[in-house]
């Protein structure tokens, strides 16, 4: 479906699956005030709304709202179609708001990179434990494999950016604002258990 929103002047049409338009309601509502407080519609302007970002190309006389392509190559192209993108905010801020966690949200992207065991690719039970970062562009997430042992081997280890957990490890990527010293446990790509730095259960 596509839907038409007035931008503080300005037409801003996106495209979205139904069931997300309440939350593509919300991203317009964000997009007005970040109009009213300097102008980001712009063409070809690129924003930063949570996880994804997003580019506004010219349309007739407004805009059409697209994001990146995130189960492709999200460096070479776009997809007009916002519903993965807004499933993912979505859930994002589902799990912010449930662990009351909205405050201390720590702000991560698409092309923010992770540390993984490479076994944690195929293994049935994963844990994702948010660190420190070690260099720009660095998340912090750490993704390791339960009963594994830890190895001194560079080879053992791979860093990917956070989108490429679409491919094997989708849920994962609810967990991404979550604050340092989280620790989330996934069976089976599913989320079971997510607990802070003091091991207290979040929700």
């Amino acid at each position: 479906m596509k839907y038409t929103y007035n931008i503080h002047g300005k037409l801003v049409s996106l495209s979205c699956r139904e069931e997300w338009k309440p939350t593509a309601d919300f991203l317009a509502g964000i997009l007005l005030e970040e109009e009213k407080a300097g102008g980001a519609l712009e063409e070809d302007s690129i924003i930063q709304i949570g996880w994804s970002f997003y580019k506004f190309v010219k349309c007739g006389q407004g805009f059409q709202m697209v994001t990146f392509d995130y189960v492709g190559d999200p460096f070479s192209a776009t997809e007009e179609d916002l519903s993965l993108s807004l499933r993912i905010f979505h859930e994002q801020t589902e799990i912010l708001n449930k662990a009351q966690l909205q405050a201390q949200a720590v702000t991560t992207s698409f092309q923010d990179t992770m540390l993984m065991k490479n076994t944690a690719r195929t293994a049935d039970t994963v844990y994702l434990q948010r660190l420190e970062p070690v260099c720009e562009g660095d998340s912090g997430w750490y993704m390791g494999v339960i009963g594994e042992e830890g190895s001194d081997d560079p080879g053992d280890y791979t860093r990917v950016h956070t989108y490429q957990l679409l491919s094997f490890c989708e849920a994962a990527l609810a967990l991404m604002p979550l604050p340092l010293g989280t620790i989330g446990l996934f069976e089976r790509g599913q989320l079971v258990e997510v607990v802070d730095e003091n091991n207290k259960n979040l929700f």
